[in-house]
């Protein structure tokens, strides 16, 4: 029996994995990951809106 396994979205908890980061940098190494990741971390802050 072989599993195969398809990510098909992304979480801000999953990205926070390290394991998943390396993988997906070894598997795609052209693309600067560190870059994108920083560019979805800021997208996800909040301000904080208490007075």
């Amino acid at each position: 029996m072989q599993l195969d396994v398809r990510y098909k979205d992304v979480t801000f908890e999953t990205l926070n994995q390290k394991d998943f980061l390396e993988a997906v940098k070894a598997a795609f190494p052209r693309i600067d990951w560190d870059k994108a990741y920083e560019e979805f971390r800021a997208a996800g802050e909040r301000e904080s809106t208490a007075p």
